[in-house]
């Protein structure tokens, strides 16, 4: 395949940046999700919703070329998949490694705002 053309490598770029600039907000929308469960409102509709959401995060990191974010929101999602009682006791270890990879993701998305000069929030 041949050289992208400099005004195509402009659109990918512009792209990104876009895309860059929106994962700090997804990620706090993910943040107050998964605090909303932790507090007292644990639903599988809660627990399916961050589930997409992470699910979104682990395809479109990837295209736009942030393939830790991807890496991080698919473990992320995995875990979520697994946590399907309605409720889960106190102490639960998936619990902490939860709020691990929210944190391992949060970084991520930090660290992909920043290379595209976009600080993050």
């Amino acid at each position: 395949m041949g050289e992208l053309s400099n005004n195509t490598r402009k659109k990918i770029e512009a792209l990104r940046r876009t895309y860059a600039d929106q994962l700090p907000q997804r990620i706090a929308s993910m943040e107050e999700s998964w605090n909303n469960l932790r507090l007292d409102r644990w639903s599988s509709e809660g627990l399916t919703e961050l589930g997409r959401q992470a699910h979104g995060l682990a395809g479109s990191g990837a295209t736009y070329g942030f393939a830790i974010v991807s890496e991080k929101a698919r473990d992320l999602e995995m875990l979520l998949e697994e946590m399907t009682e309605p409720c889960l006791p106190e102490g639960d270890s998936r619990i902490q490694k939860a709020d691990q990879l929210l944190q391992e993701l949060k970084n991520a998305c930090d660290a992909a705002a920043r290379s595209q000069g976009t600080s993050a929030q």
